[in-house]
């Protein structure tokens, strides 16, 4: 806000803050793919309904990345079946913008969209007596994820799916910090290099290389 009023003449002062270190993550790997599949077979054992609306919500968090911020924000009418895409509130943004999704995810949402109903309102909705059809919370979200990885002995949470997609697109595309950017959406391409370290472990191969040398 100061640097705006200063850009525009406002103000014609600043105030330095230094920037905090950015921290590597310690894993970013998040979980592996046959993980993943057991995560989605689980949602069968749940009533048909909530099934239904939990393994749209895993396909968003894990097919397109999305956190579990942009998923509760969702509204129906942010999603275009004919068009195969959402309009979501992305981090740091403004403005919605617009995602294109995989067949299954779409396939997901329509089946989700059919149990639910295309009125307008929030995306994802409970089935709780006390508050039935309100919107879906960020904890709700974790729980729903949490317990999912619970019925496989699974630690998981919902940026843990993230994780995953971000680091097996990675592996999938030969290490294309580029196209895997445009997925995950990092406006700085150093986050990605954090996922694409962690999951070669370059200082790993050097140093047996070293210890072979000697």
């Amino acid at each position: 806000l100061i640097k705006l009023c200063k850009l525009t003449g406002v103000i014609n002062w600043e105030i330095e803050i230094p920037n905090e270190k950015i921290v590597p993550l310690r894993d970013s790997r998040g979980v592996g793919l046959e993980d993943i599949r057991r995560l989605f077979k689980a949602t069968e054992d749940k009533p048909y309904k909530i099934a239904i609306r939990d393994r749209a919500i895993l396909h968003l968090l894990f097919d397109r990345g999305l956190r579990r911020a942009e998923v509760i924000k969702l509204d129906v009418e942010d999603v275009n079946i004919a068009d195969a895409s959402i309009n979501i509130m992305g981090k740091g943004r403004f403005q919605k913008e617009r995602l294109s999704l995989a067949s299954k995810t779409i396939g997901a949402l329509k089946e989700w969209l059919n149990v639910r109903g295309s009125n307008p309102g929030p995306l994802f909705t409970n089935f709780d007596h006390a508050g039935k059809g309100c919107r879906l919370t960020g904890a709700a979200v974790y729980y729903i994820v949490r317990n999912l990885g619970r019925q496989i002995n699974l630690q998981v949470r919902p940026h843990a799916l993230r994780h995953s997609a971000i680091t097996i697109a990675l592996d999938q595309s030969n290490g294309n910090v580029r196209a895997v950017q445009k997925f995950s959406r990092h406006l700085d391409i150093k986050y990605l290099m954090i996922y694409d370290d962690n999951r070669t472990d370059m200082g790993s191969d050097i140093t047996q290389r070293l210890s072979q040398a000697v």
